[in-house]
Formats: structure tokens, sequence, C-alpha cells
């Protein structure tokens, strides 16, 4: 090997890495201004969504997340995350808290009942704040893939809650038997809604109801009760009214329905057109109708199902100003059946949204619970839109805004599935062909050197 050609070889290995010194000293300088890390998780674990994107382009409040833990103790999982979002917005700022070293810090912060431990987050804007622990940012998908992050809407809705000047009161009636609706309730907490239960037999309807729910009651309301929700709703008030085949028969409350627009029919609704799995009677998918509150669901093809039980609704004679529209239906062909006899098929509505233009009080009576007795996670993971359309016509209806609702993206890694034919190729490719030309190169690099 002749004198010229080591003295290029060592300039060129010099030269190399000097380069690659400049180059990670740039890459480390821009990593610590922007996170350059590529989410190449099938379901973009560590993404943010085009909505919480939408909502941080608008965001001018200057924000802290405080991370309380130290960078080598923090959860990395939950910090790509959060990156984006300072990555997204220059008011965002994250900085890390060690507890261990500083236990007072964020006591300012809590409220009654709440404590703070490691790796929880605090968010900050002005005089209000969010704590999110970090068991609820790691959270049970409710599908069987076990744990899954829920950063981003618990995050997307604390932004929302610290930059708020309006706080919006959801009101659950108690004392006739119904549902506990954890899912209804959840998906209100997230889109910053204080949830209350209220006992309609003793209590007035609070001036602060935003919306009152009555969730699937088993035992008719008093014409008492009734006074008080016609009271609300002439005040331009907002009601949600559950049922399903299971309930009995309201006349009472039925009764004021049908003065308001809404008829709650008999029997249960098969669907083996929309149906899920082997029998009708178990799920169905169901269709919703465009109008404000379900128009970006459609967009997003957004799916709906219906469980067991589900009930018709229709429209009846109503004056006073009331107009009645339509909101969710099921598919062609479908059949009301009561005691095993059908009594009609067709298309029929199972959710309709009553407006009396002179009160501006709103009525919506749905035929089905929508699942909403569930925990919101496990209906979020299972795919289904029901949560988004529930929050997204309770929006509607308070003024709230626009809902929003990310489901728990699972941190199972998903199994690469192959034929034998591909698996035997790639087994040849890495095994055998790779390893081979890299021999070939060697030999050749070799036997060039050695006649040099």
């Amino acid at each position: 090997m002749n004198r010229k050609y080591k003295i290029f070889s060592w300039l060129s290995i010099l030269g190399a890495v000097v380069i690659f010194v400049l180059v990670n000293v740039f890459m480390t300088l821009l990593t610590g201004k922007f996170p350059l890390k590529l989410d190449l998780t099938s379901n973009k674990i560590y993404d943010i969504s085009d909505d919480s994107r939408e909502f941080l382009s608008q965001y001018e409040s200057d924000t802290t997340i405080y991370i309380l833990a130290s960078v080598t103790g923090q959860d990395d999982d939950v910090r790509a995350v959060l990156d984006r979002y300072e990555a997204a917005n220059s008011h965002i700022d994250i900085k890390n808290v060690d507890i261990k070293n500083d236990p007072s810090f964020g006591l300012e912060y809590v409220r009654d009942g709440e404590t703070l431990d490691e790796n929880d987050i605090i968010v900050v804007s002005g005089d209000k704040s969010r704590i999110i622990s970090a068991e609820d940012l790691a959270a049970d998908t409710g599908d069987g893939t076990g744990i899954g992050l829920d950063v981003e809407s618990k995050i997307t809705s604390a932004l929302k809650f610290v930059t708020s000047d309006e706080v919006f009161a959801a009101y659950f009636t108690q004392g006739h038997g119904e549902n506990e609706f954890a899912g209804a309730k959840q998906a209100l907490d997230s889109e910053n809604y204080t949830v209350n239960d209220i006992n309609t037999v003793v209590s007035d309807i609070p001036n602060d109801a935003a919306v009152l729910i009555i969730a699937c009651p088993k035992q008719d309301f008093s014409t008492a009760e009734i006074a008080k929700l016609d009271s609300y709703l002439r005040n331009g008030g907002a009601v949600e009214v559950y049922v399903d085949s299971r309930c009995p028969e309201l006349p009472e409350l039925n009764k004021y329905l049908t003065a308001n627009g809404i008829e709650i029919g008999e029997g249960d609704i098969i669907d083996k057109e929309g149906m899920i799995g082997q029998s009708p009677n178990i799920m169905f998918l169901i269709d919703y109708l465009k109008n404000p509150s379900t128009e970006k669901l459609i967009e997003k093809d957004g799916v709906l199902v219906c469980q067991p039980y589900a009930r018709p609704v229709s429209e009846a004679p109503a004056g006073g100003g009331v107009a009645v529209s339509k909101y969710l239906q099921t598919k062609d062909g479908a059949s009301v059946v009561k005691d095993r006899e059908i009594l009609k098929t067709g298309r029929f509505d199972i959710a309709l949204m009553s407006t009396n233009a002179d009160t501006l009080g709103r009525l919506y009576v749905s035929g089905t619970p929508l699942l909403l007795s569930y925990d919101a996670k496990e209906i979020n993971s299972m795919s289904f839109a029901n949560v988004e359309y529930f929050t997204s016509v309770t929006n509607s209806m308070t003024g709230a805004g626009d809902t929003f609702v990310v489901p728990v993206k699972s941190m199972a890694q998903n199994s690469m599935i192959m034929t034998a034919n591909t698996r035997r190729a790639l087994t040849g490719i890495i095994v055998i062909l790779i390893p081979a030309l890299l021999l070939c190169t060697g030999l050749f690099v070799f036997m060039k050197r050695r006649n040099m």
C-alpha cells in the first residue's frame, strides 16, 4: 500500500469522524428544541390527533406542564406525547420537578382529597390548574390488550379547562332506579363539566344546570317533578332522556314527552341488517342523520352501535313553536318485536330532539342508552363513536363547543402476520442473501487492497 493511499485513507477517516461529531452536536441541539422521535407504531401511540393540533394552533395562553419526576425518572412514553404539545405551540412549556428532592412543590395546586405522587402531571395557566395522576395516564384499554396511554385526551382537556372562563354543570337524576351511566359521567368530566347527582323528588333543579340527564328510570316521575322539568325547560334548559325496553311504562313522564313532540314506542328493535355478531339482539349498527351534532362524526366515519332492548321513538303533534329533529335511525329492514310478535318492519327512529323556538328549551329523547353504562375507556377501545356522539349532542345543547374524545392507545405490540412463502422469502434474504453480499464485498475489498 503506497504512502499516498495511506494519507488519503487517514484523511478520509478523520473527515468522517469530524462530520459525524458535527452532525451529532447539531442533532443534539436540534432535538433539544424539537422532538424528532419518529412514531412508527401502528396506532401512532405517541402522536396527537388533528383535533388536538387544530386546538393548539389557536392556543394563546402561557401554560406550564409540570412532570413530577426527574428527567431520568419520568415516564418516557408520557414524555414523548407531551413533547408533541411543546413542539406544536410556543406558549406551552414542559418542566421536570423531582418531588423526591422538592416534596413541597405543587401543594398550592392541590384541592380537597387530592394527593401528589411521582410522575403525576400538573397543568397550570394563570390562576387555574389541573392535576392528572400518573395512574390516569397509563389506563387499562378495556379491550383485553392491557395497559394503554391515555395522555392526549387528559392533556387537551386540561388545557381547555385551565383556559376556559365558563364551567358547565351536568346533573343526573336519582330516586327512580336510574342506570349509573358511568361512561357518560366520565365523558362529561373529560369535557370539563362538573358532574352531579340530584334527587328531583326532594330538590329543585339548580339554576346552574346546563343539562339534566335522565338515565333509564325504572319508576315514574311525580306530577311535582314534571312541573320542575317543565319550569326548567321553559327557562331555556336542556334535558336528555334515555330509555330502553326494560324500562316500565312511565305514564307521567311519557305524557310530558309526548306533549313536547316525542313519543316513546313499545317493543324491542331487532335489526338483522346492522347486527354485530351472530344475533341481531346483541348489538347493531345505527345511522345518524346529518346535523350540527353529527357532522364531524359522519366526516370521520365514526361507528355508532346500539345495545339490545332499544325502543323506537316517534314524532308526536305538539304546538307552541316546538320543532322535532331526527338524530338516530335503524337501518332499513329492522323490526319491532313484542312478546315474540313482529309489530312492524322498516326504518325506525331511535333518537329525536325537540326544540321550543319560544323558550329555547331543548329535549333529547333516545330509545337506547348507547352503551353509556359501560366504562368510557371500554367503549372507546372498541372503536365505537358512542361516547363521542353523546358528548357532541350534549355540547350542542349546552353551547359548550366541539367535543373531544381520544381512544386509549394500546401499548400492546401487534404481531406481524405473514404467509409461509413470505416467511421463507424473508428468511432467505436476511439469513442467506445479505450475509453473502457482505462476505463478497469484504473479499473484494480485501483482494483489491492486497494488490496495492
